[in-house]
Order: C-alpha cells, then sequence, then structure tokens
C-alpha cells in the first residue's frame, strides 16, 4: 500500500501533467523550428553556389535553439519518470 495521501498522489499528478504540458509546448515549438531549417537546408541544397550570410546565420541560431528545447524537453521527461517513481514507493 502506497504511503502518498490522496492529497500528494494528486499533488505528483498534477506535476506530471504540468510537464507533460511543457513537452507538448516544446516539441509544437521544435516541429515550427525544424520546418524553418528544412527550408533553409533545402535553398542550400538547390542553390549550392550562393552564399547567404543571413540563412547561414539563422541556421545556426535554429540549431542552437533545438538543442536547447531537447535539452528542455529531456530535463521534463527526467522529472516525469522521478513523480512516476514516487507514486510507485
Amino acid at each position: 500500500k502506497s504511503t502518498l495521501s490522496r492529497e500528494q498522489r494528486s499533488e505528483i499528478h498534477s506535476k506530471i501533467k504540468e510537464h507533460q504540458r511543457s513537452q507538448e509546448r516544446l516539441n509544437k515549438d521544435m516541429k515550427k523550428l525544424d520546418r524553418e531549417k528544412s527550408e533553409i537546408l533545402a535553398f542550400f541544397f538547390e542553390n549550392p553556389t550562393d552564399y547567404d550570410p543571413i540563412r547561414s546565420q539563422r541556421l545556426a541560431e535554429l540549431n542552437e535553439q533545438l538543442v536547447s528545447y531537447e535539452k528542455l524537453w529531456l530535463q521534463d521527461q527526467e522529472y516525469i519518470d522521478t513523480l512516476r517513481s514516487q507514486l510507485l514507493e
């Protein structure tokens, strides 16, 4: 039998939902960034001899932002896993 009170369990469930919503927002934002990144890469593929410093800079920014969002997503997942394990104790 769980040693957590109904209130504690409810609080943990609510925190899990909070982190899941955060992951959903991150997924949505990552898809937008990924779409923009694909468009830039397609441009470079179609125009291999055109040097475009603005697009190159934007590509670097997109890559950094995607890495940052992925780290946040993974942090959320760690919190979710930790919270779920608390429910099983």
